[in-house]
């Protein structure tokens, strides 16, 4: 994911910058909501820790936490 290599950060839906930053946040959102909720299909989950290790970090499944 190009984006968050150049920005050193996650895409957000909310206040982006342009319309690819909005529209990657929003999945992004939703790949973690459906994560936290037990409904991310295992392969897409697979695919997106290989792609992007952290990327559920911001949101961990609900139950876990420190």
């Amino acid at each position: 994911m190009g984006y968050r290599t150049s920005r050193h950060e996650w895409p957000s839906d909310k206040g982006a910058g342009n319309e690819e930053e909005r529209w990657l946040g929003a999945w992004l959102r939703t790949q973690r909501t459906n994560h936290r909720h037990g409904r991310l299909r295992p392969d897409r989950e697979a695919q997106l820790d290989a792609k992007l290790p952290d990327w559920h970090l911001s949101l961990p499944p609900k139950g876990v936490g420190p």
